[in-house]
């Protein structure tokens, strides 16, 4: 964040200019990115989001649509429209995208950080498959795969990046791959540098 502003309904963040647009524009033109690429940009992503955990800070909207792509083929994290500075760690709100939300948002239960945890296990699937994990047109049905984990894995995925994915996402938040971890996780120290 370079800066801010704001007027009487809103706060603007000013951010360095991204000329490469959403990473969910790119997405779309890709169809879906090799391993390699989605797991470059989890690897940031993942750096970004530890860092904002470390000062307090809950994104709750993690999604190809809130990354954005610089020059360099580097990402950031923008639109924080939900995101909480959280100096308890429990929180209740329904809020975020459908297709990203976990488990305990749904059910109504309280959560911490590890929402944005299950953020990453969904977009390192939507990056690779070119679609969200848990889509149905029913939203009812949409919501109960996200409550019940009902994922398939296309057979053109790695054996590395859906157990990678799987230990992401865990119906219990307690379960879930430490986001420290995942950055140690065979698929993402594979797949980059």
């Amino acid at each position: 964040m370079l800066g801010f502003f704001f007027d009487q309904k809103k706060l603007y963040y000013i951010m360095e200019y991204a000329p490469g647009g959403e990473l969910y524009k790119e997405l779309t033109k890709n169809v879906r990115f090799s391993e390699k690429r989605a797991a470059r940009y989890v690897k940031q992503i993942t750096n970004a989001l530890i860092y904002i955990h470390k000062c307090n800070v809950v994104h709750r909207d993690i999604k190809p649509e809130n990354v954005l792509l610089c020059a360099d083929d580097q990402v950031k994290i923008s639109d924080f429209g939900w995101s909480v500075r959280a100096l308890t760690t429990q929180r209740k709100t329904m809020c975020g995208t459908l297709d990203y939300i976990c488990p305990e948002i749904i059910c109504g239960k309280f959560y911490d950080y590890s929402v944005d945890i299950w953020t990453v296990g969904v977009l390192a699937y939507e990056l690779t498959t070119g679609i969200a994990p848990f889509i149905h047109q029913d939203r009812k049905k949409q919501s109960a795969n996200i409550v019940n984990v009902t994922i398939n894995y296309p057979n053109y995925l790695s054996p590395e990046i859906i157990d990678f994915i799987s230990k992401l996402l865990q119906k219990n938040p307690a379960d879930r791959m430490r986001l420290e971890q995942a950055l140690e996780h065979p698929w993402i120290l594979n797949n980059t540098c």
